[in-house]
């Protein structure tokens, strides 16, 4: 009884937070899909590791909260230790028509000892980069 109920809740939880990732050919351009809307995440304008750029593109698409973030003990001590990029996001088909695609871009610092990450919006504009249905 006990494994098929771990068995449920770890189908629920699969099904639950599904995310599919695909790295292009680009190694800096990232596609996600969650709940049927996919997103084109852009690094080329920074230099951030491959672990923070899974973070933060979880982040600018809404997979984690921004308010829950942990601060490491030498951020507590002497405070963070901050890396700044751009990054680019597209949530295609946004709209029913041309221009469909939500193409935004975000100035991006994060600690390079903990979780800890600021973002501020600098551009949103509509693109036509996906055909009509």
């Amino acid at each position: 009884m006990k494994k098929i109920i771990s068995v449920v809740i770890s189908f629920l939880m699969v099904s639950l937070f599904s995310v599919s990732a695909f790295a292009s050919d680009d190694n800096n351009i990232y596609t996600y899909v969650n709940k049927g809307v996919e997103y084109t995440v852009d690094f080329s304008e920074s230099s951030f590791s491959e672990e923070k750029r899974e973070v933060i593109a979880q982040r600018l698409i809404g997979l984690i909260d921004d308010e829950v973030q942990t601060y490491g003990l030498m951020c507590s001590l002497f405070g963070h230790k901050l890396e700044e990029g751009t990054v680019g996001v597209i949530t295609h088909k946004v709209r029913t028509y041309a221009p469909r695609c939500l193409d935004e871009t975000y100035d991006v610092k994060s600690c390079t000892r903990c979780d800890y990450q600021e973002k501020t919006l600098v551009i949103s504009i509509y693109v036509d980069c996906c055909p009509e249905d």
